[in-house]
């Protein structure tokens, strides 16, 4: 059956909405840029690590009078290690590449000169390198719940080791650098007198807390048998110093960068089948929080292209002494991480003493808003790389990373010396992106009595899909402990 012309006319707005709805969705998403930071999400904001098991526990395992207070804690080891090397990869190298070619000429990925790798003008310089990007997160965790009434609070602080590798790899075809100490990429990109941007050879590591979540609520409906409960809450999300210092491109990081969080949510469960010897319930929550600005190192790109940050950069006084970019695109600014959504459903069943639960998470973040505090690039030029071998230096304002020699597709040189401005920076290749993931688990346990206290133990699964480059997607476990009285 055909589709009226009346009909056709209606559905040309609609479609337009959703033309712009999908455009909007993916410049947010940053599919397409390169980017030169990376922050996965926070074990303290990972509600089916928290979750797991310990909500059924606080509501279901024991009822005591609910005008008496009481105490509920939950002890945890787990382990996490990223599955999506191939779309990190692409995160940090331009054009979907699984590699970067570097040569000396005017056609490669990266120009070698560029990085320091020269060669006589006739000699022939060619590598490869690639990357396979992973994260490891192994730790633990505790948790305490207070009842008081209607009235809740609790507390939840994720300790972790976190390795992040690079694994960075090069394949030397042809030729080595005559600098000193700079004969390959390998060296280049590990260079003495670069400050950040380096494509580090081993793991990096970091210890410690990750950020610590404070809850508040009120159990606004629940009932003595506990059928079912609904409790709207505050929280804050406290960071411990884990700032970014942009040292490298894959910087081993935890928590929410030393960002202060605050917002709210409500959590609930129903009762919705009893039978003599087990229950079934269906749990959920809901929660939106803001994250404050603060200060953090970040390396940009300039408007020139991907990876243009490591351009070689010279004074504008000295404009033939060639100094690296990266560390004049290195800046601390204000990094504003803005909001974040999570949803969390579960389904729980008890037989026995036996327990199993299956739950599904939705984890949402907005990308970063970036502010440059100050013009620190005034004083500097695009190394003039053409006009340095022929003795008359100026700037090359247009130079891309992939020119580095005299010759056909040569980078352009200024008429005169072109002073480098803030507005020359491309923001958001410093910038986290938006984040979107979904985590499945799936979660089997036992509660018990030893004298009065109620106990129980759990092992969980847990798989997260990342719904875009930026997110990490990851696979773990974790066993439970915990208590109540």
């Amino acid at each position: 059956m055909g589709v009226s012309t009346k009909h056709q006319l209606n559905m040309k707005p609609f479609l337009k909405k959703i033309l712009l709805i999908t455009c909007f969705f993916y410049s947010e998403s940053s599919w397409t840029n390169v980017h030169s930071f990376l922050r996965p999400r926070s074990l303290s904001q990972n509600m089916a690590l928290q979750y797991s098991q310990f909500n059924y526990s606080l509501y279901h395992l024991y009822r005591k009078d609910t005008q008496q207070p009481f105490y509920s804690s939950q002890y945890m080891t787990f382990y996490f290690a990223s599955t999506n090397d191939a779309s990190l990869r692409h995160y940090f190298l331009p054009d979907n590449a699984n590699k970067l070619r570097i040569e000396q000429n005017n056609t490669s990925d990266i120009s070698s000169p560029q990085l320091s790798i020269t060669r006589n003008i006739d000699a022939e310089y060619q590598s490869f390198v690639s990357i396979q990007p992973q994260r490891r997160t192994v730790g633990g965790a505790f948790g305490y719940f207070f009842g008081l009434g209607n009235f809740w609070f609790d507390v939840f602080a994720p300790v972790a080791h976190v390795q992040n590798n690079l694994n960075f790899s090069e394949q030397e075809l042809s030729g080595q650098g005559n600098v000193p100490g700079i004969p390959n990429a390998r060296a280049a990109l590990n260079n003495s007198d670069w400050s950040a941007g380096k494509f580090p050879v081993q793991a990096e590591t970091k210890n410690g807390f990750d950020d610590v979540l404070f809850r508040m609520g009120y159990d606004a409906s629940k009932d003595i048998f506990g059928h079912h409960h609904v409790s709207p809450y505050v929280f804050v999300n406290v960071p411990t110093g884990h700032r970014s210092t942009a040292a490298s491109i894959f910087e081993a990081t935890m928590g929410s960068g030393g960002h202060v969080g605050a917002g709210f949510g409500i959590n609930w469960d129903y009762w919705w089948w009893d039978y003599a010897v087990g229950q079934h319930a269906i749990f959920g929550d809901i929660r939106y929080g803001f994250w404050a600005s603060g200060t953090e190192c970040r390396s940009f790109d300039l408007n020139n292209g991907d990876l243009s940050r490591y351009l070689q950069v010279a004074n504008k006084n000295n404009p033939c002494y060639a100094l690296p970019g990266i560390n004049q695109f290195t800046q601390c600014v204000a990094v504003e991480p803005g909001s974040t959504v999570q949803i969390i459903l579960g389904v729980h069943s008890n037989f026995r003493n036996l327990n199993f639960e299956w739950g599904y998470n939705l984890w949402w973040r907005q990308r970063e808003k970036i502010t440059l505090q100050n013009n620190q690039l005034s004083d500097y030029v695009v190394f003039d790389i053409v006009g340095a071998v022929c003795g008359d230096c100026t700037s090359a304002s247009n130079a891309k990373i992939s020119q580095g020699v005299p010759g056909l597709q040569e980078p352009t040189s200024d008429a005169c010396t072109k002073p480098l401005k803030s507005d020359d920076l491309n923001l958001l290749s410093g910038a986290q992106p938006v984040s979107l993931s979904s985590t499945v688990y799936t979660s089997v346990g036992a509660d018990w009595f030893i004298g009065p206290i109620p106990n129980f133990f759990a092992l969980a699964f847990y798989y997260e899909f990342a719904h875009y480059q930026g997110t990490i997607a990851q696979a773990g476990g974790s066993f439970k402990y915990g208590f109540r009285f």
